[in-house]
């Protein structure tokens, strides 16, 4: 990591709680860093740090403290920071957690000390964002009762981290996935928009027949000159009703599906194709560490998959989210299902969230800043719904 009198690093010192190494964890200074805006399933969209020679590292990178000698790995969190005070984790947790912990590290086949292994934040900045939130994952999944909301949040950010290591490819499966999303949403709205202007057209004519009939329309020169308007109108409505429909045959001829650009990108064009330590590509990295742990995701679509399951646990157990949280996990859940194309079990989850926003915003009337984050997500869920209901239409049309 680069070492700098502006450096936006600080570093906290923690002790191992399994092996008792002390160790100084880089966290970012408040403001390092500014985002300009977010996606629909909140991965930020652009990112500017005040230090330029940071612009390669992303935040998440410094997501998870590791412990440089056993390679114990946890979220770091001011709990965690203080986990000597932590009598539940202590007494609940700590041993068995140290024990399987112990134990896997002794065993080279394992996954702890394949990941750890290839860390290097300097040269691969990305990748080791990725390795260490996976090692934080397999930790977390040591434990007896590991915590499936913290587990969902985990992939979720390695879906990010694999949205923008895509990004900054010449072409790969990311892409291709948001470009055919992209192409697919015009030919949706360009298709109702040619809806709405046969709707007009129609009732233009009607309008202009009525006009007519009316015993005080004006006859002679003014009644041609109202005429022309009318076919001037006809004309313009024509026109453009014409460019739409050969605007949605060209989108439709380019691409009949995401899905089916997502598949043949996957076959044509292996994501991720960047040498990695040894290997000859990160993807080739990850797909051998998945025959040991079958867990590890090797593209977006996959971590975005295992975060809604992991969420829809969570929400099914009920214990681990609080209220008011349960609005915005289980709107993730339905973006995260639309993103990977199970449209149907979307549907589902945007009514729910659409209705648990509601009633919290009607719960709470009058503290606006208490149901601003559930105003945004009824927002978002109502026009990712529609979005989605969309697509399941056109894909039952194509379909037929």
């Amino acid at each position: 990591m680069i070492k700098q009198q502006d450096s936006p690093i600080i570093n906290s010192t923690i002790e191992c709680p399994v092996c008792g190494t002390v160790y100084e964890v880089e966290t970012i200074k408040a403001g390092a860093y500014i985002e300009d805006g977010r996606d629909t399933d909140f991965c930020p969209l652009e990112r500017k740090w005040n230090n330029p020679d940071f612009q390669k590292y992303n935040p998440l990178l410094f997501f998870m403290a590791l412990c440089p000698n056993c390679y114990f790995t946890r979220e770091f969190t001011s709990r965690f920071k203080e986990w000597k005070s932590d009598t539940v984790f202590i007494n609940g947790i700590l041993d068995d957690l140290k024990e399987k912990h112990l134990h896997a590290l002794e065993n080279d086949e394992e996954v702890i000390n394949g990941l750890a292994s290839s860390i290097d934040a300097d040269r691969y900045p990305f990748q080791t964002a990725i390795i260490k939130m996976l090692l934080g994952i397999y930790d977390e999944k040591l434990k007896s009762a590991y915590s499936n909301l913290d587990l969902g949040r985990y992939f979720l950010r390695i879906a990010w981290l694999f949205r923008e290591y895509s990004q900054s490819d010449e072409i790969g499966e990311g892409q291709l996935a948001r470009l055919a999303m992209r192409i697919e949403d015009s030919i949706l709205r360009l298709s109702g928009s040619y809806e709405k202007l046969r709707e007009e057209k129609q009732g233009l004519a009607r309008a202009s027949v009525e006009f007519v009939k009316d015993p005080h329309f004006p006859e002679g020169d003014k009644k041609r000159e109202l005429s022309e308007c009318y076919n001037d109108a006809f004309s313009d409505l024509e026109i453009a009703i014409e460019k739409y429909k050969s605007a949605v045959v060209k989108l439709k001829g380019s691409i009949s599906s995401s899905s089916e650009v997502i598949g043949a990108s996957s076959e044509l064009l292996a994501p991720l194709e960047q040498p990695f330590d040894q290997n000859v590509s990160f993807r080739e990295y990850l797909q051998e560490l998945k025959t040991i742990w079958p867990e590890v995701p090797v593209s977006e679509h996959e971590a975005m998959s295992s975060a809604a399951n992991y969420y829809k646990a969570a929400y099914e157990e009920g214990r681990e989210i609080p209220a008011g949280q349960a609005i915005q996990a289980v709107y993730l859940i339905a973006e995260l299902s639309r993103r990977i194309a199970k449209h149907e079990e979307a549907s589902e989850y945007f009514d729910k969230s659409i209705k648990l926003a509601q009633e919290y915003i009607s719960a709470n009337k009058g503290d606006r800043s208490r149901t601003a984050l559930a105003r945004r997500i009824l927002e978002l869920a109502m026009q990712q719904g529609e979005l989605n209901l969309k697509i399941l239409e056109h894909k039952k049309n194509v379909s037929a």
